[in-house]
């Protein structure tokens, strides 16, 4: 199975207008921890760029995090 995310980022500015920032992903077999470091890197590139890692809870408690 393949799968695509986009993440498009949008920042308005009224002295220099629109900014705009698309990031698109295209994997194979994507799983959690590649969806949760694709999150994080369209944070950072929107400007969070104090984001290091994004979580995610699985159900049952369990909580797993996005290597950097």
């Amino acid at each position: 199975m393949s799968t695509l995310v986009t993440f498009t980022y949008t920042e308005y500015d009224d002295n220099t207008g629109e900014r705009e920032v698309t990031l698109t992903r295209f994997k194979e077999d994507i799983d959690l921890n590649d969806l949760m470091y694709f999150f994080a890197d369209a944070a950072r590139t929107a400007g969070y760029t104090y984001v290091e890692q994004v979580g995610c809870c699985t159900g049952e408690d369990k909580e797993t995090w996005s290597e950097y």
